[in-house]
C-alpha cells in the first residue's frame, strides 16, 4: 500500500508512479464514470433517432452492410444488430453506448499516461468521467458515443506517433488506424474530426528531425485508413442530408458554441463562469504543450478544439449541421486539453482547489442530467397518459417518422396507424420498418402510395381515414411534431368522421429550461366520435 511519503511525492511528480496508486486512481474513476452513464439511464423514453437505429439493426446483416438504409454508416447498427439478437428488450437497448463510453475515458486515461504524465491521465480522465454531454450520449443508442471511442483512439495513435510514449510505432499506427476506422464508419463526423486528428499529426511529424520519412509512413497509414473506409466515403456525397441540424446564420452565436463545446450545460447562472475556467485550462493546456516541445499534442488539441469546429461551420454554411450533438468530437478535445492544463498549474492548493471545482461543477451538471433525463420525445409518458384516461384500446395515430418510435412501445390491444404525404398506413411493432431499406433519405420525402408501393402494397389503408377508424369512437393522436399539411389532414379526416377532440396535452420529458436537445415534448390529443362539439381543453404534464 502507497505511504503517505509517497502520496507527497506523487503529487510533485506528474509522471512519479507510485505502486497501486494509480491503478485505484484508474479504478475509482471508471466505477465513476460508469455510475454515472448507467445511473438513470432508461429514465427517459427511446426518442425518434434511437428508434430508426433499433429498427435499422433488425433487418438482416446483408441489409445493413449493403443497402442505403440510412445517411449514417452501418457499423452502430452492425454492433446494435448483434446486440439486439442477445438482448431484444428496448429496455437494454442502450448499454452498447454506455459501454463504449466507458470505455472512451479508459483510453483516454491510458493514451495520455502513455504520452504526458500520470497526472494529466487522472484529471482528463475525471474531467471526461463528469462530462454531462458525455454521459448524455453515452446513454443514447446511438452512434455519437462510438466515435469518441474511435477517435480516443485515434488521438493516442496520431500523437504518439510523433511523440511516443512506451509503445511501438507498430502500435501507434495501429491505434491510429483502427480508431480512425471506427470513428468514419460511424459519423461523417468521425470524417472530419479525422482529418483534423491526421493534419495535426503530419504538422507536428514534419516540424520533427525526419520530415521525409515521417511523411511516408504517414501516406502509408493514411492510405490504409482510406482503403479500409472506401465502401463508406464514396457513398458520402449521396447522405449528406441531415435532419434537425441548423445553419450559423440562423441559430448559432458564439456564446451557445463555446458554451456547448464544455459539455456542462445544466450549471444555470454559473456557466458563464465556469466555460471560461475551463476554456482558461484548455489555453494553457495548449500553450504548455507547445511551448514544451509536445507540439503534436497541441496541434491535435487544436484540431479537436478550433478547426473541427470551423470546419463544421464552413460546411453548415452550405447546408445545416450544426446542433448540440455534432459538437462532441470538440467536447474531447476540450475535456484532454483541460485536464492537461489542469496537471500542470503549479501551485499544489491552486491546481487542487481548481480541480475541486471543475470536478464539483461537472459532477452538478451531471447530477441535474440524471435527475431529470431529456429526450426530444416521451411515448412511453404518452401512451401512460392515454391509457389513464381510458383510451387503452384506441387506436393510434402518428405522423410520418414518429411512428418508429411509437412502434417499439405499441400496445398489443391497439392498432396503430401513421399518416404522411396525403395516405393513411399500418404498422404491426417494430417490423414495421422493413419499409426503412428504401434508405431513410427516399423514405422520409416518400408519399405513403409511394412506401406501400416499396412494401408490396402491404401498408396503405383501404378507405383511408374511413377504413382506419370508420367503427371506433375514440381516436389517440400523438406527436411530437407533425407538418402542418399533415396535420390538417389529419383533422379534417377525423372531424369528417364525427371525431372532436376532448383533451390536448403538451408532456415534457424532463425538466423544462434544461434542453441538450431541442423541442423536448410530445403532444398527445384525444379524440371522441359525438355529434355535439366539445370544449377543448389544454392541460400540461
Amino acid at each position: 500500500m502507497a505511504t503517505w511519503e509517497h502520496l507527497r511525492l506523487y503529487k510533485r511528480a506528474g509522471n512519479l508512479t507510485v505502486p497501486g496508486t494509480y491503478v485505484l486512481a484508474v479504478a475509482a474513476i471508471l466505477l465513476l464514470a460508469t455510475v454515472l452513464r448507467f445511473w438513470n439511464f432508461n429514465g427517459a423514453s427511446l426518442w425518434m433517432d434511437e428508434s430508426i437505429s433499433l429498427s435499422l439493426a433488425e433487418l438482416p446483416l446483408s441489409a445493413i452492410l449493403f443497402d442505403e438504409i440510412d445517411n449514417h454508416p452501418p457499423l452502430s447498427f452492425l454492433i446494435q444488430h448483434f446486440w439486439q439478437e442477445i438482448f431484444p428488450s428496448a429496455a437494454m437497448a442502450r448499454v452498447p453506448a454506455i459501454l463504449f463510453g466507458i470505455a472512451t475515458v479508459y483510453v483516454a486515461m491510458a493514451g495520455l499516461k502513455d504520452l504526458v504524465s500520470i497526472r494529466a491521465a487522472i484529471m482528463a480522465g475525471l474531467i471526461l468521467a463528469l462530462c454531462t454531454s458525455h454521459i448524455y450520449y453515452s446513454q443514447e443508442a446511438r452512434m455519437y458515443s462510438l466515435v469518441l471511442f474511435g477517435l480516443s483512439l485515434a488521438v493516442w495513435g496520431g500523437i504518439g506517433q510523433v511523440e511516443p510514449g512506451a509503445r511501438s510505432q507498430r502500435t501507434y499506427a495501429v491505434l491510429y488506424v483502427v480508431g480512425g476506422v471506427i470513428a468514419i464508419f460511424s459519423h461523417l463526423l468521425g470524417l472530419l474530426a479525422m482529418g483534423a486528428i491526421g493534419f495535426a499529426s503530419l504538422a507536428g511529424g514534419m516540424m520533427a528531425g525526419t520530415p521525409q520519412r515521417f511523411a511516408r509512413g504517414w501516406l502509408v497509414r493514411n492510405g490504409l485508413l482510406f482503403l479500409f473506409t472506401l465502401p463508406w466515403l464514396v457513398q458520402i456525397p449521396a447522405n449528406m442530408a441531415f435532419e434537425g441540424l441548423h445553419q450559423p446564420t440562423s441559430v448559432i452565436k458564439s456564446v451557445w458554441y463555446f458554451k456547448t463545446m464544455t459539455a456542462f450545460p445544466g450549471l444555470g447562472l454559473a456557466d458563464n463562469l465556469f466555460a471560461l475556467i475551463l476554456y482558461g485550462l484548455v489555453a494553457l493546456g495548449i500553450a504548455q504543450a507547445w511551448m514544451g516541445g509536445r507540439r503534436t499534442l497541441a496541434l491535435t488539441l487544436i484540431g479537436l478544439v478550433a478547426v473541427y469546429p470551423v470546419l463544421l461551420f464552413l460546411i453548415s454554411l452550405d447546408r445545416p449541421l450544426i446542433g448540440a450533438r455534432t459538437l462532441i468530437p470538440a467536447t474531447l478535445g476540450v475535456c484532454l486539453a483541460a485536464g492537461y492544463g489542469l496537471s500542470l498549474v503549479a501551485h499544489e492548493r491552486a491546481r487542487w482547489g481548481l480541480a475541486a471545482l471543475v470536478c464539483g461543477a461537472g459532477l452538478g451538471s451531471s447530477f441535474h442530467h440524471l435527475s431529470h433525463p431529456i429526450k426530444p420525445e416521451n411515448f412511453r409518458a404518452a401512451f401512460a397518459h392515454v391509457d389513464e384516461a381510458g383510451y387503452s384500446n384506441a387506436p393510434v395515430l402518428n405522423c410520418i417518422d414518429m411512428s418508429v418510435t411509437a412502434a417499439w412501445y405499441a400496445r398489443p390491444q391497439a392498432k396503430h396507424f401513421l399518416y404522411q404525404r396525403g395516405g393513411l398506413m399500418r404498422f404491426e411493432g417494430p417490423g414495421y420498418w422493413q419499409a426503412a431499406r428504401m434508405s431513410m433519405a427516399r423514405y422520409g420525402q416518400s408519399t405513403a402510395g409511394e412506401i406501400d408501393s416499396f412494401m408490396n402494397g402491404s401498408l396503405l389503408v383501404e378507405g383511408g381515414f374511413h377504413g382506419a377508424f370508420g367503427e371506433v369512437d375514440q381516436v389517440a393522436f400523438i406527436r411530437p411534431f407533425c407538418a402542418e399539411e399533415d396535420q390538417r389532414d389529419i383533422e379534417a379526416g377525423l372531424a369528417g368522421l364525427g371525431f372532436v377532440a376532448q383533451a390536448e396535452s403538451r408532456i415534457y420529458d424532463g425538466a423544462p429550461g434544461f434542453q441538450i436537445m431541442a423541442w423536448p415534448r410530445t403532444w398527445v390529443t384525444l379524440y371522441e366520435r359525438q355529434d355535439v362539439s366539445v370544449d377543448l381543453s389544454s392541460d400540461q404534464l
